[in-house]
């Protein structure tokens, strides 16, 4: 497995962490856990202009991760979870929050 494929996976895995919480705190957290993925992405890439580009990479590949396990997971409660994840992630505004200190 690449770097790159577990830390999506990594993701994945922190967005199951959060099932039971209630839909803002899941938003938030799944805002935040990007957050700090996009900018792992912007730091590895060392091309200055294709930072920004690195960072969507990571958000396309992170969305796909979600859209793929919700596939999997029809018709149970972690379908409706990772449904929330996956409106944070394409949220209207993708409000980035900053990485937590």
């Amino acid at each position: 497995m690449s770097d790159t494929d577990a830390r999506i996976e990594g993701f994945l895995l922190d967005a199951f962490s959060d099932h039971g919480n209630n839909s803002s705190v899941v938003s938030e957290n799944t805002l935040r856990r990007l957050a700090e993925l996009e900018d792992m992405f912007r730091r590895q890439e060392v091309d200055e202009r294709k930072k920004d580009a690195a960072a969507e990479r990571c958000r396309m590949l992170c969305r796909l991760r979600v859209v793929e396990a919700i596939d999997k997971l029809r018709g149970t409660p972690m379908e409706a979870h990772l449904q929330i994840v996956l409106r944070a992630i394409e949220g209207p505004a993708r409000t980035r929050l900053p990485p937590r200190p």
